[in-house]
């Protein structure tokens, strides 16, 4: 099955028009017909067209695992090396942050990361644009604690 196949039978479950879509798209319904019919769009236009209509695409490995995104952060890249190991959230998976919750103060938040390996570890944004990475289960604790409670 195609993209374009796969985006027509996804208008046909939802109910929603060709038009609905390309307006959500941001193109003209002869844009739409265009991409469609050349099978031209990109996996992010095939991602915002499912979601739009309901549906989403999950990358299963041979055991039926997700494949996780890693690198989904867009917050500042942040590496630190701790007992030999390197911990960097440009290479892992994002899977909490506080810099979206009602703070006062946007600028400084941290998140919680796993890498490739399921190590989990919390990174600090300072206001000053640094920051820092830590793998204290403690901290990792107080950060579940903090998101939970808001």
């Amino acid at each position: 099955m195609t993209a374009s196949e796969i985006i027509r039978s996804a208008l046909i479950k939802s109910g929603k028009t060709q038009k609905a879509l390309a307006e959500h798209m941001g193109w003209s319904r002869q844009n739409l017909n265009i991409r469609l019919r050349n099978g031209t769009l990109t996996l992010d236009e095939v991602e915002k067209a499912l979601d739009f209509l309901g549906h989403s695409i999950i990358i299963l490995d041979s055991d039926g695992h997700s494949l996780i995104h890693y690198g989904n952060s867009t917050s500042p890249r942040l590496t630190r090396t701790i007992n030999g190991r390197v911990y960097d959230t440009s290479k892992a998976s994002l899977i909490a942050s506080t810099k979206d919750q009602d703070s006062e103060n946007v600028e400084e938040y941290s998140e919680l990361y796993a890498d490739i390996d399921g190590e989990q570890f919390v990174a600090y944004h300072f206001a000053n644009g640094r920051g820092t990475i830590s793998v204290d289960p403690e901290a990792i604790d107080r950060f579940t604690k903090t998101v939970e409670d808001c």
